[in-house]
């Protein structure tokens, strides 16, 4: 690995925080989801190193600041995508989550669950990309950062992806962003 890099070109694209120049598809649910529309997640980006004179993509992240991204600590390596992916997954209450059939005791108030349905879900690769929400006036906000996922594989039943909960880290995010 000879270095590391943040793309974010898609930020010039961005008319405001959260709303994207060109709306997303929320409508179609496939099974590891769809391409998304370009420029339809400004604030995403890909975390890539350069090996080979190629820049190979490694983890997602979250621009949060012109200078600022967040990402998962745990971002080295993962498997190449051509394309940004998208999949509509419903948020699963901390009560079901840690069930013991479910999560049980490895998941904490400061992380949020998604999918679980056995048909959307990160996988391997999606490292620290963001859990995005829609708010009521119509604007996202990036409520998780992709942790980790079940061992069984991707799109398993009562498994949901563990996002690391944003909500949580904001004042040592804020702090950081400061330094």
């Amino acid at each position: 690995m000879l270095g590391i890099t943040v793309l974010a070109a898609l930020l010039a694209c961005a008319s405001s925080c959260g709303v994207p120049s060109f709306p997303p598809s929320l409508s179609a649910r496939v099974v590891g989801g769809e391409t998304a529309q370009p420029h339809s997640w400004p604030w995403q980006i890909s975390l890539q190193y350069l090996e080979n004179n190629r820049w190979w993509h490694t983890c997602g992240g979250t621009l949060i600041a012109s200078n600022f991204v967040l990402t998962a600590a745990h971002c080295i390596n993962g498997p190449i995508a051509d394309e940004l992916q998208q999949g509509l997954q419903r948020v699963v209450d901390h009560a079901t989550c840690s069930r013991i059939d479910w999560w049980g005791f490895r998941v904490r108030k400061t992380m949020v669950c998604a999918g679980g349905d056995g048909v959307i879900s990160a996988c391997n690769g999606d490292s620290g990309g963001p859990l995005n929400c829609q708010l009521e006036n119509g604007s996202w906000e990036v409520f998780g950062i992709v942790s980790f996922g079940s061992s069984l594989g991707c799109n398993t039943r009562k498994k949901p992806v563990v996002y690391t909960r944003v909500s949580a880290y904001i004042d040592w995010i804020n702090k950081k962003m400061q330094l």
